[in-house]
């Protein structure tokens, strides 16, 4: 790949995800108790979790299906409410999926 297209997709989101090990200088064995970091191959931007933004997402819609349903139509707050836990589902599955895998494969 070239340079460019290569800023491109990181600018885009499109990152290459690599999981590395982040030593620490400090401490007495420094590979030994390295933390696993995702890192993007290209930019070298750390991967975090959504977790804070996907609250905020689905307490807007949750407020927003209570409001419908109480001030307009109580079919409709139901149906906005069934599908805005449905995207959150769609969208944030996998991510949840991915730390309940990490979780269990660590042992602890």
């Amino acid at each position: 790949m070239d340079a460019q297209r290569e800023r491109l997709m990181c600018r885009i989101g499109l990152h290459r995800w690599a999981r590395m090990r982040q030593p620490d200088p400090d401490l007495e064995n420094p590979q030994l108790d390295a933390p696993w970091v995702s890192r993007c191959r290209y930019c070298g931007r750390e991967r975090g979790d959504a977790s804070l933004f996907l609250t905020a997402l689905f307490g807007a819609v949750f407020l927003g299906s209570i409001a419908i349903f109480w001030f307009s139509s109580p079919l409709l707050g139901a149906l906005v409410m069934i599908a805005g836990m449905s995207g959150l589902m769609w969208t944030a599955g996998l991510a949840v999926l991915q730390v309940i895998v990490r979780w269990l494969s660590i042992g602890r």
